[in-house]
């Protein structure tokens, strides 16, 4: 069995890219299910104190942030805090929109802009739009986790230590891959896959707890290793694989 607790196809609909979550223009969602399974495989992997707590989490490639949101919606109770970061302003933008569905302050501003959408144009879609808003206002906890949007290179240690306010305890990311997203520096310039995950992988090295846990999704055919982290789990759908890292610090952070 590949899956190991999001075991059970069910339905996202309210979930739905572009529908109340916002998304990236040309790049597809993260399937919810997917990063149900990521969050639950790399909680599991966690010291227990850690989990029972809640933990500190972070993605450093969020994009649009659909994956850390649709996670924080899932599993508001568990988490203490998130942080995303992003080298492109334009996804962080997008990312903070996403995230700030987590507060009723921010639910309910996205349900007024949908009514105000349906009145002018009476679209079912919008009408569509709103129940989902409600149904996904259901799911946000009080209090919410904290939450910390950023830009930076997922490479760059320093410029992530600076920003990070938490401790990561669990990495949760969905790296770029294939044509469509594709792995660029400040520069604009396209970076080969494997060189920049084990930069990022590095850079992670100096920011994570000593036990923390790394969840990554890649291009299927990238098998993930680094001597900072020692891989626990990992399975291939579809185009993708996912891959499980858990931290070999026996230190703080530095």
């Amino acid at each position: 069995m590949k899956f190991r607790f999001a075991t059970q196809d069910q339905s996202y609909a309210d979930f739905a890219s572009g529908l109340v979550l916002r998304s990236s223009p040309g790049k597809s969602a993260f399937p919810v299910r997917l990063s149900r399974e990521m969050f639950e495989q790399g909680r599991a992997l966690l010291p227990s104190d850690v989990a029972d707590r809640g933990c500190a989490i972070y993605d450093p490639c969020c994009g649009a942030g659909y994956l850390m949101s649709c996670v924080g919606l899932l599993y508001g109770n568990d988490i203490a805090s998130i942080a995303v970061s992003d080298i492109d302003p334009a996804a962080v933008a997008l990312a903070r929109a996403n995230l700030e569905l987590l507060t009723v302050e921010g639910a309910n501003a996205r349900d007024s802009g949908l009514h105000t959408l349906f009145r002018a144009h009476e679209n079912p879609a919008h009408a569509q739009a709103i129940e989902s808003a409600r149904a996904l206002r259901g799911r946000i906890v009080e209090p919410p986790p904290i939450v910390r949007w950023f830009i930076a290179d997922a490479r760059d240690a320093g410029t992530m230590r600076a920003q990070l306010i938490e401790t990561p305890e669990l990495v949760i990311t969905d790296v770029p891959y294939g044509r469509m997203d594709r792995w660029v520096d400040g520069t604009g310039e396209v970076l080969e896959a494997e060189t920049a995950i084990q930069a990022m992988l590095s850079a992670l090295d100096a920011l994570l707890s000593a036990t923390g846990v790394v969840a990554l999704a890649t291009d299927s055919d990238l098998k993930v290793t680094h001597p900072a982290f020692e891989r626990c789990r990992q399975f291939k759908i579809g185009k993708r694989r996912l891959t499980w890292l858990v931290h070999r610090g026996d230190r703080s952070p530095r």
